[in-house]
C-alpha cells in the first residue's frame, strides 16, 4: 500500500503549492512502486482524515489510482488504538524527534483522530469513494491467518549417510558424548545412562530430535571455530544437552528436574538458549543461513518496553515543564498525593504510567535462528513466538570471557 502522509506517494503529493497537490511527482513515485513490486501487489491507500483538504486529497489519489489501473484501499492509519491514547502518542512523537511538544506542535497532524475505527465509521467516511472499504476487508481476509496455524515445524536435519534417521543419530551423538562426560556404562554410571534413556524417550515421543540436532550442530560450529558459546536456562536440566556439549551443567550431579525443561504435560517445544560472544555472533548467524538456507532461517522480533527509570527521564523533557530537575523517582513515591494536585506533575505521572505499559520498539533479534528455523513447504509453519527478552544471541551476550550481565543469567 502507498502509505500515510510520510509514504512514498503521499509525501511527494503534498509538495504542491498551498492548498494544491503535486500530481506529477506522486505519479512518478506510484509508477516506481508498480515497477518494483508488480501491479498486482500495489494498492493506493486512502487514510482516514478530517483535515480541510482531506476530500481533495482523496480525489487526487483516486485520479492516480484510476490512471494506473490500481485498486484503492481505505485504512485508519492508526497511530494508537483509542482517542485517550493521543496524548501519549504525541509525547512519543516528540521523544523520537528529541524535542518537546511546544517545538513539535507545527509538525504534528492538524487533527486528532488517528485511532482504530469501526466498519460503520469507515463506510460513512468513504461513501463518496465506493468499494475502498470493501477492498480493505478483502485484503485483510487474504492476509489474515489463525493463531492455531502457528507450529514449530522444523525442516529435516541433514543426517549423514549411514547414521539412520534423526532419532538414531541423536542417540548416537548422545551416547558418544555420555562416554566422554560420564565414562563407559557400568554400575557407577547406571543412573546417568538411565536418565539419558528417559530423556531420549520423551524427546522421541514429542518429536523433537531434529531440534536438538540443530542446536548441537550450531554449538559444534562454535567449538570448531573457537567462538565462545554456552547453553543456559532450563536446558541445564537436561542430561542429553550436557552429553551433547550444549550446556556445561551436569543435570545428574546436581539432580536437576528434566521435566522443567521438557515433558509431555507441557505445551510446546523445549527452549534452548545459547549465549554467543558478541564480537563473533555474525559468523554464527551467517553459518546458520549457509547451512539451512535463507528460506528456512529467520530473525525474530524483540518487543521492548520503557521501564520506569527511562520513562521518568523521557516524559518531563518532552513536556518541557522542567520537572526532571525537581522531581526524582523517590519524590514521586513519597509525595504522590501532593503531586497529583499539581496539574503539570499529574499529567507527567499519568504519562509515566501509560508509557511504562506501552511497547517502545520492535528490534531485529538474532536469538533462536536455530529455534526459529521453519519449513517453507508447510503452510502452518511460522516462527513460533514473540519473546520479550534481550538474552540469547541479543546485544547483551558473552563478550569474550567476561561475566554475563544479570539479564543473561539463567
Amino acid at each position: 500500500m502507498t502509505g500515510c502522509r510520510k509514504g512514498p506517494v503521499r509525501a511527494p503529493l503534498e509538495t504542491g503549492p498551498l492548498g494544491t497537490f503535486a500530481l506529477d511527482p506522486a505519479r512518478a513515485a506510484l509508477a516506481e512502486l508498480v515497477d518494483r513490486f508488480g501491479r498486482d501487489n500495489v494498492a493506493v491507500e486512502l487514510t482516514y482524515a478530517r483535515d480541510p483538504l482531506a476530500d481533495e486529497r482523496y480525489d487526487a489519489l483516486t485520479r492516480l489510482a484510476r490512471e494506473a489501473n490500481l485498486p484503492m484501499v481505505a485504512t485508519t492509519a492508526a497511530h494508537y488504538h483509542a482517542p485517550p491514547r493521543r496524548r501519549l502518542a504525541t509525547v512519543m512523537a516528540a521523544v523520537r524527534a528529541r524535542s518537546c511538544l511546544d517545538d513539535m506542535d507545527g509538525w504534528l497532524p492538524a487533527w486528532a483522530g488517528a485511532h482504530l475505527r469501526s466498519g460503520e465509521e469507515m463506510a460513512a467516511r468513504f461513501a463518496r469513494w465506493p468499494g475502498v472499504v470493501e477492498t480493505a476487508g478483502r485484503l485483510g481476509a487474504e492476509l489474515a491467518f489463525g493463531l492455531e496455524l502457528i507450529a514449530p515445524a522444523l525442516p529435516p536435519f541433514p543426517v549423514p549417510e549411514g547414521h539412520g534417521d534423526e532419532m538414531a543419530y541423536l542417540r548416537e551423538l548422545t551416547y558418544a558424548g555420555a562416554a566422554k562426560r560420564y565414562g563407559p556404562r557400568g554400575t557407577a554410571t547406571d543412573k546417568a545412562y538411565a536418565q539419558l534413556e528417559h530423556e531420549l524417550g520423551i524427546i522421541e515421543q514429542l518429536g523433537f530430535p531434529g531440534y536438538f540436532l540443530v542446536v548441537w550442530e550450531l554449538v559444534e560450529f562454535c567449538r570448531r571455530e573457537g567462538i565462545l558459546c554456552q547453553g543456559r536456562g532450563s536446558a541445564a536440566n537436561s542430561a542429553v544437552c550436557y552429553a551433547l556439549g550444549v550446556t556445561a551443567v551436569d543435570a545428574i550431579r546436581y539432580e536437576l528436574l528434566f521435566e522443567r525443561f521438557l515433558s509431555p504435560e507441557r505445551d510446546g517445544p523445549p527452549d534452548i538458549d545459547v549465549d554467543i560472544e558478541s564480537d563473533r555472533r555474525e559468523e554464527v548467524i551467517q553459518h546458520v543461513y549457509a547451512t539451512h538456507g535463507r528460506e528456512y532461517a529467520a530473525q525474530v522480533a524483540n518487543v521492548v518496553v520503557t521501564w520506569n527509570l527511562s520513562t521518568r527521564m523521557i516524559v518531563p523533557s518532552s513536556l518541557n515543564h522542567g520537572l526532571e530537575r525537581s522531581l526524582s523517582g523517590t519524590v514521586v513515591l513519597e509525595k504522590w498525593p501532593v503531586l497529583v494536585r499539581h496539574e503539570q506533575a499529574a499529567a507527567w505521572l499519568q504519562l509515566w504510567i501509560d508509557l511504562g505499559r506501552a511497547p517502545r520498539t520492535i528490534d531485529a533479534y538474532a536469538r533462536g535462528l536455530a529455534e526459529y528455523l521453519i519449513d517453507p513447504h508447510r503452510r502452518q509453519s511460522r516462527p513460533r513466538r514473540l519473546r520479550r527478552t534481550t538474552a540469547g544471541l541479543g546485544k547483551r551476550c558473552l563478550r569474550r570471557a567476561r561475566t554475563l550481565p544479570r539479564s543473561c543469567r539463567p
